[in-house]
Formats: structure tokens, C-alpha cells, sequence
């Protein structure tokens, strides 16, 4: 539904633009140009709808500028007003007017203050006032994120509990590290086996899940193993920046993240897991049923003694604290 309303607005502004440029609008929309600065208004209330449109349908998506980043549907909603605007420039009796864009720009601006349709897309992007300001982080560390994709997501093959929740917080350290140009690693879980339920190759659902979107460039390991270090070359990137600590989050805290840990601490790192950036399902072990929240709390129990388990605040505030090597 998302994407058919996204649709059907696209479609509405390339025909405004068509009959603007081409001189025939309806008389609604040349009614609209005759109010004081009517086509401003026009420009304000299109593009900022537009923007918002984007980004509702596109909720998790951003796009990063060295120390900040901006939703994916504002950099769209962006282009295609510069693009459309000076675009004027070899239309027949039209011309790009700066104030007409500046108009634009302001209402791509408004719709990122617009009430949220989704709690999801009202979640703040972590600025300074969370992340390392003067000191940055050590560059001996790093994070990981563990195979934070669809299929663990309502809709996927093998859905865990509240893993939305976990994913935002993931997210926020996500964009700590790249706000500070800190050493991060997608991790993303192929399965070979061929009687395989979920991640299974050339499927959606092994794809990184919106909420932690892999930008272009960024490293990413592919595993076929719960620990992340085996056949892969996790452990030579990680060498090769010199990392000696890892801060890890993602799913299923049980069976990946155990697995991974476990092998970082015996491999010499030093490891942060952050607790409320990891996920986990309900479990059944001869005819016991284990809720989501005992098997987290089991299992976080028992890797204590090979990492840190901290929670997401206790996680920013030691990186925080330590000066940048």
C-alpha cells in the first residue's frame, strides 16, 4: 500500500510538471498561481510530501556525509527538485527561479518534522550529544553486527522476538561508528544447507534488514557458520586495522552471537556485548517451553565470562571515555 500511494504521487508530479511546463494546466492549478506566491506554496507542499512519502516508505534507509547522515527519501526528494528546477533552463519561456527551489528545499525540511506514521520512523539518528564528541573512538576497536537481516523481521522465515527493538539500538551504534569514522563490519549469514528454512541464497530475506542498511563501501563478511570467524575473513580484516576489542550486537543472541563471542574471546579479543542490541526466540528443550526473554537472559548470563555485557548507554559511555589512538 506504502509503495502504491508513493506510486500513484510520483505519477501526480510528473503530470503538475507536464502541464506546467507545456502551459496546460487545469484551471484549479492555474487558480492556485494566481495567490501571492502561490507557486512557492505549490513547490512547498509538493516536494515536502513528496520527502515524506520517500521516507515513509523508505523508513531506515540514510545516506552518510562524513559526521551526519540524512534519510534516503530526503536526498531523493532533493535531487529530483534541483533536477526538475534547473531543468526550467531549456524549456521554452521558462526559467529556474532560486526561490521556487528554496521553497522546495523548505518543505523537504518541514516533513522531517512531521508527526511519524510509524513509532519505527520517529527514531532520532544519534548525534554528538550520544556518540564520542572531542576523543572520537579508539581505533582498536570495532564493531560487529551480526546478521541483523529480514528473515529474523515480521514477514521473515524465522521471526524472532522484538528484534525491531534490538535492531534500533544496533542501529544507534552503528551510527556512532560512523559518525567517528569508527572500524564496523556487517556480518551476513548465508545458509549452504540444502534443507535450510531461512537465509537461504539468492532469498530477500537474507538481505541486512533496513533498520542497520549497509551503505555502499562499507566492509561486510559473508558466513555459513554460526561463528563468524570460521571460513571467513573476519578475522585478517580485523587484524589488518589493528583491532584488539569488539563491540558486538545482532541476532540470535543464543546461537550467532554465542557462537562469535565465544571464538573472539579464545581468538584474544577483547569483546562488549551489548545486551539490548541483540535479539532472540522462544526455545523448547524436551517438552519445556523457554520464553525469548529466559533464553536471553540465560545466555547473556553465561557469556559474562568470556565478554563485557553491557547495555547500550554503559556501551557509549566506556567508548566515551577513552581517548582516540
Amino acid at each position: 500500500m506504502k509503495k502504491l500511494i508513493l506510486f500513484l504521487f510520483l505519477a501526480f508530479l510528473g503530470l503538475v510538471i507536464f502541464w506546467v511546463n507545456t502551459n496546460t494546466q487545469p484551471t484549479i492549478v492555474r487558480d492556485i498561481y494566481r495567490f501571492p506566491h502561490g507557486d512557492k506554496v505549490g513547490h512547498f507542499v509538493i516536494y515536502g510530501t513528496l520527502a515524506y512519502l520517500l521516507t515513509w516508505v523508505m523508513p531506515f534507509r540514510r545516506v552518510s556525509f562524513g559526521r551526519f547522515s540524512l534519510p534516503l527519501g530526503v536526498v531523493i526528494a532533493i535531487a529530483i527538485a534541483t533536477l526538475e528546477e534547473f531543468s526550467q533552463i531549456f524549456i521554452i519561456r521558462r526559467n529556474a527561479d532560486i526561490y521556487d527551489l528554496l521553497a522546495s528545499y523548505l518543505g523537504i525540511y518541514a516533513s522531517t518534522w512531521i508527526p511519524c506514521i510509524s513509532r519505527t520512523n520517529c527514531q532520532p539518528v544519534p548525534r554528538s550529544g550520544i556518540c564520542p564528541t572531542q576523543k572520537g573512538l579508539s581505533m582498536n576497536t570495532a564493531l560487529l553486527l551480526i546478521d541483523i537481516q529480514k528473515d529474523y523481521f515480521p514477514g521473515g522465515k524465522m521471526e524472532l522476538v522484538e528484534p525491531l527493538a534490538a535492531a534500533q539500538k544496533a542501529y544507534a551504534l552503528l551510527q556512532c561508528f560512523r559518525e567517528h569514522g569508527g572500524h564496523h563490519v556487517h556480518i551476513q549469514h548465508i545458509s549452504k544447507s540444502p534443507n535450510a528454512t531461512f537465509f537461504i541464497s539468492g532469498d530477500r530475506g537474507t538481505d541486512i534488514h533496513d533498520s542497520v542498511a549497509h551503505f555502499e563501501g562499507e566492509p561486510i563478511v559473508y558466513k555459513h557458520y554460526p561463528n563468524a570467524f570460521r571460513e571467513t575473513n573476519l578475522l585478517e580484516t580485523l587484524q589488518g586495522w589493528g583491532v584488539k576489542r569488539l563491540v558486538v550486537c545482532g541476532m540470535m543472541t543464543h546461537m550467532c552471537i554465542d557462537a562469535t563471542v565465544r571464538a573472539a574471546a579464545d581468538l584474544g579479543f577483547e569483546v562488549m556485548l551489548v545486551s539490548g542490541a541483540c535479539a532472540t526466540r522462544d526455545l523448547e528443550f524436551g517438552g519445556v517451553h523457554v520464553p525469548a526473554a529466559q533464553v536471553q537472559a540465560a545466555f547473556l548470563a553465561a557469556l559474562r565470562s568470556y565478554a563485557s555485557v553491557l547495555t547500550l548507554e554503559q556501551t557509549i559511555t566506556r567508548l566515551a571515555s577513552e581517548q582516540s589512538i
